[in-house]
């Protein structure tokens, strides 16, 4: 896309043949923006070197209401590459999706994200953030459901996160697992040497 487009799902499921050649549903690139809303991806496939299973999205905006993203699969973000932009989920389901590597849900960075009424059940991912990886961003997660999310690697069962504001309220994280630390969530936020009080924040 290279135009905002707006898509009423009605509840359609736009699905991959398994025996089909990888591709992803939607590739979003500079300026645009997608509303989508009531509708199924499942199946998406870019194999284990592509990014973005089902949506990519580059210095381009989302919007999302009532998307499911199912079985999805990807290197990084199962579900979902997002980069550079502003991105909106909401009443929205992430079940059985895969990443080799980061992000089986999602991946995102240099991003303002909200997740609202969110479910997120049943992903995996080889290394990091099951359910969300994410690093330098902004990040609101309100009453959403992180449940069976599963890291085989390191760290962060359901969320791994590097570098960001986050804020999470009236959320529930259930039997997500992690190979080594943050069976729930992995936050890891550095504090850099060298300042004073004096001189800010150095996140800012």
């Amino acid at each position: 896309l290279v135009f905002p487009l707006t898509i009423h799902g009605n509840g359609a499921t736009l699905i991959r043949d398994e025996s089909a050649e990888p591709f992803r549903f939607f590739e979003l690139m500079i300026n645009s923006a997608l509303t989508m809303d009531n509708v199924t991806l499942q199946n998406g496939d870019v194999g284990e070197e592509g990014w973005g299973g089902a949506i990519f999205a580059s210095n381009a905006s989302l919007h999302l209401t009532g998307v499911r993203f199912v079985n999805n699969r990807a290197d990084n973000g199962g579900g979902i590459y997002f980069t550079f932009a502003a991105l909106t989920i909401q009443d929205c389901e992430f079940t059985g999706n895969h990443a080799y590597f980061r992000g089986g849900g999602i991946f995102f960075d240099s991003a303002r994200s909200s997740f609202n009424n969110t479910e997120f059940i049943g992903n995996t991912a080889g290394s990091q953030g099951a359910a969300i990886s994410s690093e330098s961003a902004t990040i609101v997660i309100e009453e959403s459901l992180f449940l069976k999310n599963v890291v085989n690697g390191t760290r962060g069962g359901a969320l791994y996160l590097e570098h960001v504001n986050v804020a999470i309220a009236r959320s529930e994280f259930y039997q997500n697992q992690s190979g080594w630390v943050g069976g729930a969530i992995y936050i890891n936020n550095p504090v850099t040497s060298g300042t004073s009080d004096d001189e800010g924040d150095p996140l800012d």
